[in-house]
């Protein structure tokens, strides 16, 4: 994930991704199971009393992109809570720290980032409104 985030990876890239994982995985080992975390339906291997398991393989494609969807938003969530320890990071390598953490080190975009706009939102502002900046 920190890769795909480094790399500006678009949402539509990484759903796709993760479905084409599960698909290969699958070809492999048609009966596993993968962590989809509280929207499993499965116990690991039967076993234990927490469903936090699914078997991808009789999903639909709109059910696997739902399931994409929602484990992208948790390791989102869990990014968020490592960048606390990852922040030490700024005193080691400052340019390895600004792509890690706001995925570029154009200080513009930054600087929007941090008044709360996407990454996404402030690369557009940056190139089709400038002249509105001062």
């Amino acid at each position: 994930m920190f890769d795909w985030k480094m790399e500006k990876t678009p949402f539509k890239l990484m759903i796709r991704r993760f479905i084409n994982y599960w698909d290969q995985l699958y070809e492999k080992y048609p009966d596993a199971q993968v962590f989809v975390g509280k929207w499993g339906d499965e116990t690991k291997n039967n076993e234990g009393y927490r469903e936090l398991y699914t078997r991808i393989n009789g999903k639909s494609r709109k059910e696997k992109i739902n399931l994409a969807i929602v484990r992208i938003k948790e390791e989102d969530f869990i990014e968020h809570a490592l960048f606390r320890f990852i922040d030490v990071l700024n005193y080691i390598d400052e340019t390895f720290f600004k792509k890690l953490k706001y995925g570029t080190t154009d200080e513009n975009v930054i600087a929007l980032i941090r008044h709360g706009f996407s990454r996404g939102v402030a690369e557009l502002i940056l190139v089709k409104y400038k002249f509105f900046l001062t």
